[in-house]
């Protein structure tokens, strides 16, 4: 059985793009009050030039790169696409819905849960 904890998503934040970064990686522009995602080339703004897509199911095709970003609008559930997976923003262990991969599954981590 898999516990899902609902959470903010503290994003960094920087005056420009940070020089050093992965496929996926997220960010608040504070000059451009923009929120940013790296798609392992260039820092793209989200929701700008497709970046997000609202649907009940993933997006599919040459559209889907690393860093474009999905909105289940049956769950309200965010991911983003990295290394062929639909990763659930914020999502603890198990699987997110809608064919979408918690980030541990996907990157084979695994977390230890501590009991409050």
């Amino acid at each position: 059985m898999s516990m899902r904890i609902l959470a903010s998503l503290n994003l960094v934040s920087a005056a420009s793009d940070p020089t050093v970064a992965n496929a996926g990686d997220m960010y608040f522009n504070t000059y451009l009050n923009q929120v940013k995602v790296y798609n392992g080339t260039i820092w793209n703004v989200v929701g700008s030039g497709g970046g997000l897509t609202v649907s009940t199911t993933p997006p599919t095709g040459p559209t889907v790169q690393s860093g474009s970003m999905w909105f289940d609008s049956n769950t309200g559930q965010t991911f983003v696409y990295y290394n062929s997976y639909w990763l659930e923003i914020g999502a603890g262990s198990g699987s997110g819905a809608g064919g979408g991969t918690d980030a541990a599954t996907a990157l084979g981590y695994s977390f230890l849960t501590m009991g409050a």
